[in-house]
C-alpha cells in the first residue's frame, strides 16, 4: 500500500504549480490519499493531467501514472497512461 502511495504522490509533483482545473478536483485527490483510496486518487489525477498538455514534464507525469497503475494491476489504466507516454514523448520531439 505504501508504493502505492508513493507512487501516486509523486505524480503530482510532475505537473504544473499552477494547476488549470478547479482547485476543488486537487483538494478531492489529496481526500481520496488521505483515505487510502488510492485508485480513486489515480483517476483524479488522470482528470487534472488531461488538463495539461505541452509542458517539460509532462512524460514524467504521466509515467508515474503507468508506474502505480501497473503497480495496482488496473491494466486499463495502464494501457491508457502508456498511450499518453507516448504521445507526450512525441510532442517533445517535435
Amino acid at each position: 500500500m505504501k508504493q502505492s502511495l508513493r507512487l501516486v504522490a509523486a505524480a503530482r509533483y510532475y505537473l504544473p504549480v499552477q494547476l488549470k482545473s478547479p482547485p476543488e478536483w486537487e483538494a478531492q485527490y489529496i481526500e481520496y490519499l488521505h483515505h487510502t483510496e488510492y485508485q480513486l486518487a489515480l483517476e483524479s489525477l488522470e482528470g487534472i493531467g488531461n488538463l495539461h498538455t505541452g509542458y517539460a514534464e509532462e512524460p514524467l507525469f504521466w509515467q508515474e501514472l503507468l508506474l502505480a497503475a501497473q503497480h495496482m494491476g488496473l491494466d486499463d489504466h495502464a494501457t491508457l497512461y502508456s498511450s499518453k507516454l507516448v504521445s507526450a514523448q512525441r510532442e517533445q520531439q517535435v
